[in-house]
Parts: C-alpha cells; structure tokens; sequence
C-alpha cells in the first residue's frame, strides 16, 4: 500500500530506465527521495481487448528490482527505447505505476493523472496503436506520404514546383487515430506540454501553440485550435465554447470502465 499524499510534486511511482548487460531495464521506483523537479516522460496508450503487464499488490517487490524487459508489450518496449534515446530516464505508465485491482490506490493516484500529464517534459503517444501489440514503429509505407514535389516547364512558369500534400492527412492520423477514441486521451493530449505521435503515416508532434509533422515540417499544421488551455487566458466565450467542444469530443470517446468518467476529465475542469 503506498502512503497518501496531500499535493503534487512527483507522480508516487516512476519507473527507472538503466541497462544490463547492455539491454534495457525498468524498475519500479517510488519518488519519495528524488528531486522534486526530476524530469520524466509519460505514455499514451491504448489498452485493447488484451492483458496488459500490471503492477500488483502482489508484484510489486519483485517489480522494485526489475520488470524483464522482455516481458513488456511491444508499446512499452518502444516508449521505454524512445525515452532512454532521447536521454530521459523515468518514464510514467499508467498500468505499472498505479496498482491495478487496487480500488484504494486507483482513486487516490487517478486524481492526480492531470497533473502527472501537465507536468511531464514529454508525452509518448502510441496514436496508432489499438493495443499494446501495434508498437511505436511498425507502420505502412511511410514513403508514401511523403508530399510530391512537381516542377512546371514551359515559359513563364518554367522551373515553379508545387508540393501536392494531403492537408486532412493530420485529421485522418491522429484526431480520427484509436487513440483518439479513448476517453482518458482527451485529458491527457489537452494537458501534456508537448506530444510526439508515432501515427499510422509517420511522426507528428504538438505542443499547446503548433502541431508539425516528419515528412512536411512546415507545410500545414503551423496553427492549431485556441485548446483549453488557452482559451482559459482569453475571453470567457472563448473558454466556455473550448470547455463545450472539449465536453463533446471525450462524450463520444470510450471508457473501459464507466466509473472513470469524471475522474478522466477532472484535471481540464481543474
């Protein structure tokens, strides 16, 4: 059982990327002693119809000193590769840092899920994934996203190139993702200062002024909507409207279990 807290500073539990051996290792790691500005990255996922490696009551001494690397889904495998690439070494996930088939311990971690995503220096987000077998990178050809590049001859055009591009292709890969159908996701995407979607075409990221992708840096996604956040600083139609827009987009989202439904929402009403 883990102690109750009273604020945040630190999600209760990270998980601690190091090696042996040369291969990666994870590690259950209660925050108690670490700095209270300790950089850490969470995961966006999918659960799926399948079972999902869980921290337990009664694994969680055994998961203390080390979670096989192996016995991870292919989904957790590419976030922990992604986080220990990029140089961070905690990462956040949801079914090994909160205890699972714990009632006491969902509700008193769940409400701080808000802030454990706002405070993160980096959400992964397995935006094409419907479960934990889809990865980070295994995707289709990519290649054939990228935008087409046609040059006109003839005078007085002789030389202009165009880029043909598909501007709905952010719509089609990441608002329309599976991701994007789960209901916690809107809270999570809505308050993680910055995202990197490993999407079904390539890789996009967003922050909470701009959206921008791999293959056509520049080219469509310089803007995006006012987001709540933002609209929390302007006027309150535009905050009303946003709160509205938000309340619909995770209505129609799913919950795997409909005693979640207001918790998953509780941090953007904070």
């Amino acid at each position: 059982m883990k102690a109750a807290r009273k604020s945040f500073s630190l999600p209760t539990t990270l998980l601690a990327i190091g090696h042996i051996d040369g291969n990666p290792q994870l590690r259950v790691r209660n925050t108690s002693d670490l700095d209270p500005g300790t950089v850490y990255v969470t995961l966006s996922h999918c659960w799926g119809r399948k079972p999902v490696i869980s921290l337990l009551d009664n694994n969680i001494k055994e998961f203390q000193k080390s979670i096989p690397f192996e016995s991870l889904s292919k989904t957790f495998q590419g976030a922990v590769e992604v986080a220990q690439a990029l140089g961070y070494q905690y990462i956040w996930i949801d079914s090994l840092c909160i205890i699972q088939k714990s009632s006491v311990d969902w509700h008193q971690e769940s409400s701080f899920i808000g802030d454990i995503y706002s405070n993160a220096i980096l959400n992964i987000a397995a935006t094409a994934s419907v479960d934990g077998n889809g990865g980070l990178f295994d995707r289709s050809d990519s290649l054939a996203q990228n935008p087409c590049l046609i040059r006109l001859r003839g005078k007085p055009t002789d030389g202009t190139g165009f880029i043909c591009h598909d501007f709905q292709s952010w719509e089609s890969n990441v608002e329309k993702s599976p991701l994007a159908r789960r209901a916690w996701v809107v809270q999570e995407r809505a308050l993680s200062p910055r995202i990197v979607h490993f999407a079904e075409d390539q890789v996009r990221w967003e922050c909470q002024s701009c959206r921008d992708s791999e293959f056509s840096p520049g080219l469509d996604y310089s803007s995006k909507d006012l987001g709540l956040l933002a609209a929390r600083s302007s006027n309150s139609v535009d905050l009303y409207d946003e709160w509205e827009r938000t309340v619909n987009r995770y209505s129609q989202c799913a919950l795997t279990f409909g005693s979640g439904k207001f918790v998953a929402l509780a941090g953007l009403a904070q």
